[in-house]
């Protein structure tokens, strides 16, 4: 039996969701840019998004806005990344209690952890003030390592960084990014949870990285078992 020593966790949409900020906190960035959310999100996965060097906010929204309409007005640009900026520190800062207590656990039972995330600049400005930052042994964005999911290079300069192999190393995450085929391609054991995932989300990631997912999970807590943790 593999005894696993080290975990890697995708951030978005695996330990948090930034589509449960309340909306007193801030818009959704489609609906101040006045645009159709499936539109703008697509939008944020696409090669536009600049996620593997450090970026200004405002220019990020600018460019995918004026990729899906030019003529999108330059106040409201500068309104919807305010507002983003707010969902995505809100989203960091109030992680639920029942994800910190997962990660707390496996922290107990001596596993490192590592965080392994696609963002750009602005939206992880705020790690540093969230509660997970001190429960992960290493935090490896995109926009700071040059690298980013599903190439393989990030995964083997996350094993690199915390020392581990691959026979002892598993990926959790909802498979945003391919990431999930990108994890089980470099050889290690995959995990798909889909906690925050919506329906059509989840039949889309089964569709397209099923071969590549050795466990699927409903609730983060459910790791333990299926990884005999």
């Amino acid at each position: 039996m593999t005894r696993y020593t080290t975990l890697f966790f995708d951030l978005f949409n695996t330990l948090l969701s930034v589509g449960k900020v309340p909306e007193h906190v801030g818009r959704y960035t489609a609906d101040v840019l006045g645009i159709d959310q499936e539109v703008w999100n697509a939008a944020c996965f696409s090669d536009a998004h600049e996620i593997t060097r450090p970026t200004e906010h405002a220019q990020i929204i600018r460019t995918l806005a004026h990729d899906i309409d030019e003529n999108i007005d330059d106040k409201l640009i500068m309104d919807a990344t305010e507002h983003r900026q707010r969902r995505f520190d809100y989203a960091l800062r109030h992680v639920q209690p029942d994800i910190l207590d997962v990660l707390v656990d496996l922290k107990q039972r001596g596993i490192q952890l590592c965080l392994v995330s696609n963002a750009s600049t602005a939206e992880v400005l705020a790690w540093d003030s969230s509660p997970l930052a001190e429960l992960f042994d290493h935090a490896i964005f995109s926009c700071k390592c040059g690298y980013k999911k599903p190439d393989l290079d990030i995964y083997h300069y996350a094993l690199k960084c915390c020392g581990s192999g691959l026979s002892t190393t598993a990926f959790i995450g909802d498979g945003g990014s391919d990431e999930l085929a990108g994890a089980n391609v470099t050889g290690l054991t995959t995990v798909f949870t889909r906690q925050f995932s919506r329906a059509h989300r989840i039949d889309q990631v089964r569709q397209r990285q099923g071969k590549s997912i050795n466990y699927e999970i409903k609730h983060l807590g459910e790791v333990r078992d299926v990884l005999n943790l």
